[in-house]
């Protein structure tokens, strides 16, 4: 995780380091929860194909091919949560790392059970992102995966750098 300001107003670098922390399960999280979907639609069709298998299969990644995904992810939640889960500085460091910590991937696993039924193309961006970390078309997936994220949150006040940076407004 890169720790930056991706929206306007994201200051809260006490929740920034708690995601950081917890960068691996997140990633976790994101793809066991897309593998987990693939396995279900194949049950579901009783049918099997390459890129599934491929990405079912595939033990190890480079990490960094879903960081801008997961740091978007983590702005959308810092957005949404941020009336809810305040950082107070008389906080207990360990209470709110604690309480961070299980808000942050827990909303995580609910937004990924809700991709099949609302947005099943996150679920083949991130597999194809993943089954072809660091080549073109994997970088091809990362974007596309990028630019649907930040459609999916179109909400956040996304930075102007950010959409530049994706080529968009």
């Amino acid at each position: 995780m890169i720790i930056g300001t991706l929206f306007d107003g994201d200051d809260d670098n006490q929740t920034k380091d708690v995601q950081k922390k917890v960068y691996g399960e997140a990633l976790t999280i994101i793809v066991g929860g897309c593998r987990e979907h693939v396995r279900a639609a194949e049950a579901i069709l009783l049918t099997r194909n390459i890129w599934a298998e491929a990405f079912l299969t595939k033990s190890a990644f480079d990490h960094r091919t879903l960081q801008w995904a997961h740091d978007i992810l983590a702005a959308a939640w810092r957005f949404r949560s941020g009336a809810i889960y305040p950082s107070f500085s008389f906080d207990g460091d360990g209470a709110h790392q604690a309480q961070t910590s299980e808000a942050w991937l827990g909303w995580l696993r609910s937004e990924v059970d809700r991709w099949p039924r609302f947005h099943p193309s996150l679920i083949r961006s991130v597999a194809a992102a993943v089954v072809n970390s660091n080549t073109e078309r994997g970088e091809a997936a990362e974007d596309s995966l990028l630019l649907q994220l930040l459609d999916v949150y179109e909400n956040v006040p996304w930075r102007k750098l950010l959409w530049r940076a994706v080529g968009r407004r």
